[in-house]
């Protein structure tokens, strides 16, 4: 029962804070899996098939005197036992990164400002404009 009581008092404490500290603790945490499998027929080559299994993982805080950051990861891993083989030239290049390897990279990372009618938000981010938007056919 003390434990219980006392772990009550510490998140009580944590989530009131009102500094920087419960920007991190309340941020929020969003993502996205994916699975994806490309089969290519050739009648003059070599037929290719890949399989890959990945997503995003998204991290954003909450604001903080109008100031938020956030930062997101794009993965795609291979599944070798679904893929072809590489060496005999089977593996098809569609969902993999140099080499047909496997890959991760940081594809968002942001500093978010507002203050007032003001808001500024710089750094890499996912931008939808009637253009160019965010959709994409593949893994990412």
């Amino acid at each position: 029962m003390r434990k219980i009581a006392l772990l009550s008092v510490v998140a009580t404490t944590v989530l009131s804070a009102n500094g920087i500290d419960e920007a991190f603790v309340a941020g929020k945490v969003s993502g996205q899996i994916r699975a994806a499998y490309v089969n290519q027929y050739n009648a003059v080559d070599t037929d290719t098939y890949g399989t890959s299994l990945g997503g995003v993982l998204k991290y954003e805080t909450v604001d903080w005197n109008g100031l938020k950051l956030g930062v997101g990861t794009y993965i795609s891993q291979k599944l070798h036992l679904a893929t072809g083989d590489a060496d005999k030239g089977k593996t098809n290049p569609d969902l993999f990164g140099e080499g047909t390897k496997s890959y991760a990279y940081v594809g968002e990372a942001y500093v978010d400002y507002t203050m007032g009618d003001l808001n500024l938000k710089v750094g890499r981010q996912l931008i939808d404009s009637p253009f160019a938007d965010t959709d994409d056919i593949r893994m990412h």
